[in-house]
């Protein structure tokens, strides 16, 4: 018996092409970036990508996409970051009908990291403690949120770039 020809030429690949990464790569790379900005609107400035790439390796997301996420916090977001967590964190901490002062963070941010160098642990939590106690609790609904709204815009742009 004689064997039926094929219809069609066999499809060649293109050798230039760089392979296409599989769709289940993109969740942990969406993951990853999603840790990195998540990461920027905590209060711990300088510790950053360490806490973005320790978090996103816990989880199994991309260590580098983190990483790379955390540049949503620079110096042109920190100071809207910032002002936003704080008071954020005050009307959590005191209610919405809290006087809310104006609030040198260049001073603290000095101030906290003499104190850090120095090992003045008092002059730490009698100066510096006051504004970041109310940062960390002003940063949970951000950080969600971020996490949230960066994740799906990194999987989307990823899954598109992907079918294209």
């Amino acid at each position: 018996a004689a064997r039926a020809s094929r219809t069609s030429p066999r499809p060649r690949s293109r050798p230039c092409a760089a392979p296409r990464p599989a769709r289940a790569s993109l969740l942990p790379r969406a993951g990853g970036a999603a840790v990195g900005v998540m990461v920027s609107f905590t209060p711990f400035v300088g510790l950053h990508t360490l806490l973005a790439v320790v978090l996103a390796w816990a989880l199994r997301f991309n260590v580098l996409a983190a990483a790379i996420g955390t540049i949503a916090g620079n110096p042109w977001t920190f100071p809207f970051i910032w002002a936003a967590v704080y008071y954020t964190g005050r009307i959590m901490l005191e209610g919405s009908s809290v006087m809310l002062p104006h609030v040198n963070f260049e001073h603290i941010f000095q101030q906290s990291a003499h104190a850090l160098m120095t090992f003045d642990f008092s002059r730490f939590f009698s100066d510096i403690w006051p504004v970041l106690k109310p940062m960390i609790v002003g940063c949970v609904p951000f950080c969600i949120a971020a996490w949230i709204i960066s994740y799906y815009i990194v999987k989307n742009t990823l899954d598109k770039l992907t079918r294209s």
